[in-house]
């Protein structure tokens, strides 16, 4: 079996990981979900994940644009 590193599919990270990788509370997360503000997910049956790139992608994005609102 190959290692995780060979792997190429993305990682997906669990609500909590992604939580700690953003530095917000679970209640964030789903906050911004139920707003459709948050960072982009996926919904495998009743399971929330989020697409380990796409989450460092959108969060560079937002860190952008916050610097240039300034």
């Amino acid at each position: 079996m190959e290692s995780s590193e060979n792997n190429q599919f993305p990682r997906q990270l669990r609500e909590q990981e992604a939580a700690q990788v953003m530095n917000v509370s679970r209640e964030k997360l789903r906050s911004d979900r139920s707003k459709g503000t948050g960072a982009p997910y996926r919904r495998y049956g009743r399971s929330i994940r989020y697409d380990e790139g796409e989450l460092l992608s959108w969060m560079q994005q937002q860190s952008s644009a916050a610097r240039s609102s300034r």
